[in-house]
């Protein structure tokens, strides 16, 4: 594995001589980027991965093929799947990748498929990580997560994840972050209650940490309602019922 993770950490676009080796060099990367992301199946393995410098790999491709729809997407599924491990959630603070994560969800945003990505990405990132919910702020990603969740009202995953975001920004953000997320959603959430998919382990935990309903949360006694079937621990990973995450590597488009 070490030559693959060695290509990609070492990509650097800037270094190609002839520019019809591009498509080339995006065909392999993405070749790499999906095997990487087939290999990240548990915590041990990511943290293995991400020993290869690929954070910074997945940095340069984000940074240097933003619009290269199919590759980044697939380099947002394999940061997913590394930051199931806690220890690579850390790590990828320190390379500003939630920025890229939501340009992405920006520039993307009528595609379902890459914004359900992103999102699940999201979700991953922000798991008792306040550095990473700094950096969904600082790029005003509460206003654009309202309007995804406004747009897609009807996919369910993609709601799913936003609800498994906002409350992990409830959880590990600013005092203000809960109020701005009050101010902002509250009407929503109470047409979210009507979907049977999403009500209980949702958008309730979602009011009642915000006192919507008069309720007190309880996240500061330490205490989660949520049974252990919907826990989103460390590892959320691609079988998670919380982020309805179905994906395998034969979902990844490979082209």
């Amino acid at each position: 594995m070490d030559p693959l993770l060695a290509l990609l950490s070492k990509h650097r676009p800037s270094n190609l001589i002839l520019r019809e080796n591009t498509n080339m060099m995006k065909d392999t990367l993405n070749a790499v980027v999906i095997f990487l992301a087939s290999m990240a199946v548990n915590d041990d393995l990511s943290q293995q991965i991400e020993t290869g410098n690929v954070l910074q790999g997945i940095h340069s491709i984000l940074k240097n093929h933003f619009h290269s729809q199919i590759l980044t997407r697939n380099t947002v599924v394999l940061l997913r799947y590394l930051c199931s491990s806690h220890k690579v959630r850390e790590k990828s603070s320190t390379y500003a990748l939630m920025k890229w994560v939501v340009e992405i969800m920006e520039n993307y945003k009528k595609s379902a498929d890459t914004v359900e990505v992103a999102m699940s990405c999201c979700a991953h990132m922000t798991l008792r990580n306040s550095c990473q919910v700094a950096q969904l702020v600082a790029k005003n990603g509460l206003p654009l997560i309202l309007e995804l969740m406004k747009d897609f009202r009807s996919n369910v995953t993609i709601l799913k994840s936003a609800c498994v975001t906002l409350r992990n920004m409830i959880e590990n953000g600013d005092p203000d972050v809960k109020t701005k997320i009050k101010e902002l959603y509250a009407p929503t959430f109470n047409e979210l209650l009507a979907l049977l998919e999403l009500r209980e382990y949702y958008v309730k935990p979602l009011i009642k940490e915000l006192g919507l309903n008069g309720e007190k949360s309880d996240i500061n006694n330490g205490e989660d309602e949520r049974p252990d079937t919907v826990a989103y621990e460390v590892n959320i990973g691609r079988k998670s019922v919380v982020l309805d995450d179905n994906m395998s590597s034969d979902n990844i488009v490979p082209t």
